[in-house]
């Protein structure tokens, strides 16, 4: 999340009227994740407070153990850390707990990325919950828009700012192919399928079949492309998928898998491989920026706004095989994507510094 929020986090800390005060906590600050609270400081922010990694949700107990454990954290942050107004974004069940514990402090809540849907996975219930929790409203699109003022039946400061995704995409110097081998080691001059999957967290118990038949297909598949993947969420299952990668990407030298790429590294692939396969959210908002084709499998992100370049299947290890070769020589269809126009950080600081009606105030 921390390569969505960095546009808005960007003007913010040079917004003199604002005092920026940022909380790393969840897989942020846990190195088998990748410890990606190092990327924050590279970037040149200050953490104001740094809360230990929790659990790693890897079943329904630690799940709801990992949220018990972060609202509890956060219910000693709100006390003590003074805030005007809290910022999240999306749908994760850790930024659900940190948001709930802020509702007895009376802390008012923007939060970005609200009125989608994912019925594939319990995050819509997290989505939709830090709505109704929220006081301002910044959604990606307009269909999104409307569907947070249907959710709270109020339209006030329920704003389309579009996604800051697009604002990195518009701003960033993406890495070209000899960078990226010089940096990652993989080189984007040969074929290569991008696939990030996450479990479906609904009916979480297929997920070990589901990982199977992704990585059966990734292998068939490395006849004629190299793969690059990026490693699931702290999600339920989400080991059984991590694990069959791991084996996956030893075995098979065509087959190349991250635990995190970073914004400038994921982008850059996604800019130069030849398509998408797996079920992530960034194959239907950053996907359609390029655009890319983008092979979503099953039922995870059932509900998003589709554009013309995803198609759905099933998981599979012949649908999937058979969707790669079916669009690998078929030009991408043009399309203007919904999600904005590269100002979506600059509409919602604007919103906040009207809502705080600002002289000097702590976000």
């Amino acid at each position: 999340d921390y390569g969505i929020y960095r546009p808005l986090l960007q003007l913010l800390q040079k917004d003199a009227d604002i005092k920026l005060q940022l909380v790393a906590f969840g897989t942020h600050t846990s190195p088998a994740f990748g410890h990606t609270i190092d990327a924050i400081l590279s970037d040149g922010f200050e953490i104001t407070r740094t809360l230990p990694f929790v659990l790693d949700g890897q079943s329904p107990a630690t799940v709801a153990t990992s949220m018990a454990r972060t609202l509890e954290q956060f219910a000693n942050v709100w006390k003590e850390l003074e805030t005007d107004l809290i910022i999240c974004l999306g749908d994760r069940y850790e930024m659900f707990a940190a948001v709930a514990a802020a509702i007895p402090f009376s802390i008012p809540v923007a939060h970005i990325h609200g009125g989608e849907t994912t019925m594939g996975a319990m995050d819509n219930v997290f989505r939709h919950s830090l709505t109704h929790m929220s006081t301002l409203h910044f959604a990606g699109c307009e269909q999104y828009r409307q569907r947070i003022i249907d959710l709270t039946g109020n339209k006030e400061n329920v704003f389309n700012t579009g996604a800051l995704s697009i604002d990195n995409l518009s701003s960033l110097q993406l890495l070209n192919k000899d960078e990226f081998l010089t940096q990652f080691g993989v080189d984007l001059n040969k074929p290569t399928l991008l696939t990030t999957f996450h479990p479906e967290t609904i009916s979480f118990e297929k997920n070990e079949t589901y990982a199977r038949e992704l990585c059966t297909a990734l292998d068939k598949l490395t006849s004629q492309f190299q793969v690059l993947i990026t490693m699931p969420n702290a999600d339920t299952m989400g080991t059984v998928v991590r694990q069959q990668f791991e084996i996956l990407s030893k075995n098979n030298p065509a087959i190349f898998a991250f635990e995190n790429l970073g914004i400038l590294g994921y982008l850059s692939a996604m800019e130069h491989c030849a398509m998408l396969l797996g079920n992530t959210s960034s194959g239907f908002v950053e996907a359609s920026y390029f655009p890319k084709w983008v092979i979503n499998l099953g039922h995870r992100q059932a509900g998003r706004l589709m554009t013309e370049n995803i198609i759905n299947i099933g998981i599979e290890e012949n649908k999937m095989v058979d969707a790669v070769y079916a669009l690998k020589d078929k030009l991408v269809p043009a399309l203007q994507h919904p999600y904005g126009d590269s100002h979506a950080a600059e509409k919602m600081i604007n919103q906040i510094k009207k809502y705080l009606k600002l002289s000097t105030q702590e976000v």
